[in-house]
């Protein structure tokens, strides 16, 4: 792994791996249970999505029960479900995006998960709900800030993860400003799942608020 303090590129430094669960017993196999508690503790937070999917106050046992006959049984209404979780080449952090729909329309939740530490730590950052993005918090800004954000123990660290946590939010107030660049060359480049990227190489439209 590049040393990260040294590494211009950090905020393209993203990959991506996707995961779509075709029924609800995949999410319930043994090696999915991090992912599952991820998922279940979102749907229990206020800027989650919890209250459109009907999963608010719903116990883990209720939910389990549900995953099990889901798709055929709408119970759990999510339309689809499809993790993707995006690693840093540089940093070795990660940001698992789950995406699902709701009503026909695009739902999802942002975690963010410091290389070494245990799945379990990974924070809710970011919600998609019904294509509006926002960042958590009281006013919808907490995690506008860079501090708001975990950080790394090591002082050798932080420079990097600065570097990295800020691109992260540079792109997803560009995604939630733009969903799609408008030209030719970058078509596509903003949307919801993309792959982060590092917004200062795109120009800002003169006509774009």
């Amino acid at each position: 792994m590049p040393a990260a303090g040294d590494d211009p590129a950090i905020v393209d430094a993203w990959s991506t791996t996707k995961r779509e669960f075709q029924n609800g017993n995949e999410l319930l196999e043994p090696e999915c249970a991090e992912d599952l508690a991820e998922l279940y503790a979102s749907f229990q937070l206020p800027d989650g999505n919890g209250d459109a999917a009907g999963l608010l106050g719903v116990d883990m046992d209720t939910v389990v029960e549900w995953l099990r006959i889901w798709p055929e049984d709408s119970s759990f209404c999510l339309e689809d479900l499809t993790l993707r979780t995006h690693v840093n080449a540089v940093t070795g952090d990660k940001l698992f995006y789950w995406n699902y729909g709701l009503g026909g329309n695009d739902h999802g939740t942002y975690h963010f998960l410091l290389a070494g530490k245990p799945r379990s730590s990974a924070v809710h950052v970011i919600s998609n709900s019904d294509g509006d993005i926002s960042f958590l918090g009281q006013s919808y800004d907490k995690f506008v800030s860079i501090e708001a954000w975990p950080k790394p123990e090591s002082e050798d660290a932080h420079e990097a993860w600065a570097r990295q946590v800020k691109g992260l939010i540079d792109f997803y107030q560009r995604v939630e400003k733009k969903d799609d660049y408008d030209q030719d060359a970058y078509e596509d480049m903003f949307r919801h799942n993309s792959t982060p990227v590092d917004v200062a190489r795109f120009p800002v439209d003169d006509g774009e608020d």
